[in-house]
């Protein structure tokens, strides 16, 4: 049976991430304008735009890799934009990339193991002693690390190398890592990016069940519309670095800004009028 992974929100009440004005400038181009928008306990939320549209932007904000140039960013209390990016894991944040950051010679075992890290406490003398308390955590992460394979549907794989995998398969690594450090925010950078159209069914059935099982909130990052709009609860539209809509999926399909950021159509005479 696979273990529902807890989470750590130590008491917190109110969103688990709260966004407020962020604004973020490179000179006279402003990527993002006072963006603002909550991320719920065990929400499943999405921003979404076309290319261009500010949504890599404010992703490295989110993850400390820019900090911002105006707003505020909090995670459970804690100021996000004084932190920084290896600061995250410790806290509850994990993420995947868009473009993979596994490690091909590895197994895929051992690239799940990885997401462990934050939570290992032995330390390199106790674990190199191999002392009883080093190996009972070794143990609880392996078996944190084969339950994230068996949710993913990996297990059969666990020893074989991730370079020799296909890229698809490689995703679902990924995916495996992340629930593997049991996290309260999951924050996934565009999971579909590449992809075959079965193969973004997959994984859209692979979130689902992700998000059912880890009751983390997961925030998504995406450009495909059909993927967004069968998964989230609410939806956060950008163009050109500014908010155009927020609500539902239903919501967000029938707005008159999202159909003409997206398909370049004319407003209808009575949105005008």
């Amino acid at each position: 049976m696979i273990p529902t992974m807890p989470q750590a929100s130590g008491g917190h009440e109110g969103p688990v991430l709260a966004v407020d004005g962020l604004s973020l400038r490179f000179g006279a181009v402003a990527a993002l304008s006072e963006v603002s928008f909550t991320v719920e306990p065990s929400e499943l939320f999405a921003v979404i735009g076309p290319n261009g549209a500010g949504k890599t932007s404010l992703f490295n904000v989110l993850t400390c890799v820019y900090p911002p140039t105006d707003g505020r960013l909090s995670y459970l209390g804690h100021n996000l934009a004084a932190l920084r990016p290896h600061h995250l894991a410790s806290l509850g944040i994990a993420r995947t990339f868009q473009n993979l950051a596994l490690f091909p010679g590895l197994s895929v075992l051992e690239n799940v193991l990885v997401g462990r890290t934050s939570r290992m406490r032995a330390g390199s003398i106790r674990a190199g002693l191999r002392l009883p308390s080093a190996r009972r955590e070794e143990a609880a992460n392996r078996e944190r690390a084969a339950a994230a394979l068996e949710l993913v549907g990996l297990t059969k794989l666990a020893s074989s190398p991730v370079g020799g995998l296909a890229y698809g398969v490689r995703k679902h690594v990924e995916l495996a890592r992340a629930v593997a450090m049991e996290p309260t925010l999951l924050l996934l950078d565009e999971p579909v990016a590449g992809m075959s159209r079965n193969e973004r069914s997959e994984v859209v059935e692979l979130v689902r069940t992700i998000h059912e099982h880890l009751r983390a909130a997961i925030l998504l990052v995406e450009h495909d519309m059909s993927v967004v709009m069968s998964l989230a609860t609410r939806v956060l539209v950008l163009d050109f670095g500014r908010t155009i809509a927020l609500g539902t999926p239903a919501e967000i399909q029938a707005n008159p800004e999202v159909i003409r950021a997206y398909l370049g159509e004319e407003e209808p005479e009575e949105v005008r009028s």
